[in-house]
């Protein structure tokens, strides 16, 4: 009887938990168990995921490790944060070079153990409507094997 309140108890705060909430959730305990590679960092209408293709990434205890073939790396962080009611995974990796790009705010928009899909939702205020002017930054890591 105790086992059955307990799931009941855990389904009920999982049902209470937003979508954005779970989403994080499921991205933090996945990028910290293993190696990730970028397989596509688009922003707008320019692709910058073959800047990142060398790069194996890391994720450990608030740290990011971008770790190229000849050990050369470049080091940053990550947190999660609440921004207008919704959860979001934020990367400091530097404002310089290509960099700049993943250092972002991202919200979650997929998260499994092979693939992690994020959006950068930085123009959700703006005042067009139309498809054209629609934000389009991209980042998804997929599971190095």
């Amino acid at each position: 009887m105790k086992m059955a309140a307990g799931f009941l108890a855990l389904g009920l705060m999982l049902g209470a938990c937003s979508k954005s909430e779970r989403l994080t959730a499921d991205a933090l305990y996945n990028l910290e168990r293993g190696e990730w590679r970028v397989v596509q960092l688009t922003d707008e209408d320019e692709d910058h995921t073959a800047d990142f293709a060398a790069y194996t990434f890391r994720f450990v205890d608030g740290a990011i490790t971008a770790t190229q073939a000849d050990g050369s790396t470049h080091t940053g962080s990550y947190r999660e944060q609440r921004d207008d009611s919704k959860k979001e995974l934020v990367f400091n990796l530097g404002e310089s070079g290509i960099w700049d790009e993943m250092s972002e705010d991202w919200q979650v928009t997929e998260a499994s153990d092979e693939r992690i899909v994020l959006k950068d939702d930085h123009h959700d205020d703006d005042l067009f409507d139309d498809d054209e002017h629609e934000e389009d930054e991209v980042l998804i890591f997929e599971k190095k094997k």
